[in-house]
């Protein structure tokens, strides 16, 4: 990768915490910048919901991952990454069950992934939930850079975070919207 590479994606990222996106829209641009600068054939963003991990954003994986949740308890590498504080790289001869084995987009057979590395995102210190990533070919994420991986870790927590944010002030704001309105023109939120 090179300096420029580098730069322009963690450039186009830190525009994208100001601009007016959705959570959706802001998650997949940044899987997309992810995969730019990490070679893979697929990332996920996973938000923790109780004994859960619920799709938010995929790139690579086909569509309807989005509509999967993946009971902890059962997926062995998505428990071992929640486990872990930092990176976790599980081996090309890893036993444990890939839960997007099968998954990769625009593949015609059913391809088993051999390169996977994820971590647990943390949002005002508690466990959010899981980035990960995943290749077919078992040495793609042997020359990653720490040190850039954990720099766009950080941006990716910051932008869960910014998400977060705007999404629960949308809320206050509808809500004393809502309350100025007179009782007949109220509508019940859902």
């Amino acid at each position: 990768m090179t300096t420029d590479v580098f730069f322009s994606v963690l450039i186009s990222i830190v525009n994208d915490l100001s601009q007016q996106l959705s959570s959706e829209q802001r998650y997949q641009r940044l899987l997309q910048k992810l995969r730019q600068l990490f070679p893979c054939d697929a990332c996920a963003l996973l938000k923790l919901e109780q004994d859960y991990l619920v799709p938010l954003a995929i790139d690579g994986l086909t569509e309807d991952t989005l509509g999967r949740r993946f009971l902890i308890a059962e997926q062995p590498r998505l428990a071992n990454i929640l486990a872990t504080r930092g990176l976790v790289r599980f081996p090309a001869n890893s036993t444990l069950s890939d839960p997007y084995d099968g998954l990769i987009e625009n593949s015609e057979q059913q391809l088993h992934i051999h390169d996977c590395m994820g971590v647990t995102l943390y949002i005002d210190g508690q466990a959010w939930g899981v980035l990960t990533f995943d290749a077919l070919n078992p040495h793609t994420f042997d020359e990653i850079n720490a040190r850039t991986l954990q720099t766009f870790i950080a941006l990716t927590e910051a932008t869960v975070k910014a998400a977060n944010l705007i999404e629960s002030l949308e809320t206050q704001v509808k809500q004393v919207h809502q309350s100025l309105l007179p009782e007949s023109q109220r509508v019940e939120m859902v």
